[in-house]
């Protein structure tokens, strides 16, 4: 939904981060997203996602296979 701004505002960072938690859960079609998201992400959006996944894997692990 935030990659193509279904509904919601497009936003590639959370985009990004959703599409990790998804990784880690092993949900079919993840890695591709977050293959063709590395492609296209700045630096600084890698940099913000790592921040934001920090936070999510500090506060609740389980999301990120913890």
């Amino acid at each position: 939904m935030y990659l193509n701004g279904e509904g919601i505002e497009q936003d590639r960072v959370v985009a990004n981060v959703w599409a990790t938690v998804a990784f880690a859960k092993r949900i079919e079609g993840a890695g591709e997203i977050l293959l063709m998201l590395n492609k296209e992400l700045t630096e600084e959006e890698i940099d913000q996602s790592i921040q934001i996944l920090t936070e999510i894997n500090k506060d609740h692990p389980e999301m990120l296979g913890g």
